[in-house]
């Protein structure tokens, strides 16, 4: 029955929520990393924090998440950015803000790490540049 009430309740704010004109429209933007700090090593199965420097490059511009994923080529390698939103149809000024972005991931590979870091796009061939930061993963004998 409590099942029950928090359904309908949800259910209730969704669908009593409306859309209006006025609200303003956004889009998703792709940032660099400015600086990642990475430990040097990991031991297996343990969890770190990993902090990314970036860039909000106007006012309108927010942080939305990270991009973390496998490499399709290597599945050691991990591909990591900064996903901002992007209001559209607001007054934004081009005041750049350095911010920075702590999450945390688990050492469940016993392979080195070899994280590609996304610097930008190179403007001249238009394709992706990267800083790639490979890091140890130890074991411990008597986690075994």
């Amino acid at each position: 029955m409590k099942k029950l009430s928090i359904l309908t309740f949800i259910a209730i704010i969704l669908f009593s929520c409306t859309t209006d004109d006025d609200s303003p429209n956004f889009h998703y933007e792709t940032l660099p990393v400015e600086e990642a700090i990475i430990p040097e090593s990991f031991e297996w199965n343990e969890t770190y924090d990993i902090t990314l420097e970036y860039k909000l490059p106007s006012t309108c511009h927010t942080f939305f998440s990270v991009y973390y994923e496998h490499d399709q080529d290597d599945e050691t390698k991990r591909i990591i950015a900064v996903i901002s939103r992007v209001t559209d149809d607001a007054i934004c000024s081009d005041e750049s803000r350095t911010k920075e972005h702590t999450f945390q991931i688990e050492a469940t590979q016993e392979e080195d790490y070899v994280f590609k870091i996304w610097k930008g796009t190179d403007p001249e061939n238009d394709e992706d540049i990267f800083e790639e930061i490979t890091v140890a993963v130890t074991k411990d004998t008597e986690q075994e």
